[in-house]
């Protein structure tokens, strides 16, 4: 969570320039939901145990991490899941922590791998227009309160991953959620060099070759520098 704000916070700055210069918005508030996570049936060990296994993914980026590790991905939307993992349709899910406690995964999962595929970061903001028809003081006051909003915003989101993973693996306290008896699959370190490759060399230079050279160098030298990766496409 601290490195998901450390890499929200840095590339603040191109976000910003983006919303006005390209939807008319000025950005207030950066947030995020709980991190994206495998969930399957059967029990997993390690990365390995994902290839040739359909997994139901909802964005490119996510398409391209699960092909790269040998699975196949398979977009549906998020109501279809629980039926489509009780019938066979697909092996494992990705979903939060809690979205997926809240919407009934574990009856129909027994395994949570917490390999991060991804954060569903979310912002806040207001009509450019309007926004530029405030006073200074007005401004300044909005500013500050979206500030004080976005430190609640990411501790209550910490509180509630932490809650989450207390239900979903049978352990108090569990506030949020239901109580269930998921196993928690550990993300090996002699899975971690994979990963890493397969973000570099798929995932970010597919992405690098979507975006253009000069998006991806701003990425490279912001977030990059964060998690200690860079987007180049190859």
């Amino acid at each position: 969570m601290k490195t998901a704000r450390a890499a929200c916070d840095a590339y603040r700055p191109i976000l910003a320039k983006l919303f006005e210069e390209k939807w008319n918005a000025k950005l207030l508030a950066i947030g995020t939901a709980p991190p994206q996570a495998v969930w399957r049936k059967p029990a997993i060990n390690g990365l390995a145990d994902l290839k040739g296994k359909k997994i139901r993914v909802f964005n490119r980026t996510m398409n391209d991490l699960v092909k790269a590790s040998g699975a196949i991905p398979v977009n549906i939307t998020f109501a279809e899941v629980v039926p489509a993992l009780q019938q066979g349709v697909i092996d494992c899910g990705v979903t939060g922590n809690a979205v997926g406690n809240a919407a009934g995964w574990p009856e129909v999962t027994t395994t949570i791998l917490p390999l991060s595929l991804g954060w569903s970061i979310n912002v806040h903001v207001a009509n450019l227009q309007s926004w530029n028809k405030l006073d200074a003081e007005t401004k300044a006051f909005f500013e500050g309160e979206f500030g004080k909003f976005e430190e609640k915003f990411w501790a209550f989101m910490t509180d509630a991953t932490a809650d989450a993973d207390n239900c979903n693996y049978g352990r108090q306290p569990c506030r949020l959620g239901k109580p269930a008896n998921m196993k928690l699959s550990p993300f090996l370190d002699s899975d971690k060099h994979e990963y890493n490759k397969i973000i570099e060399d798929t995932v970010l230079s597919g992405w690098a070759k979507r975006v253009g050279t000069a998006a991806a160098t701003e990425w490279t030298e912001t977030v990059g520098k964060v998690v200690g990766m860079k987007a180049a496409a190859k």
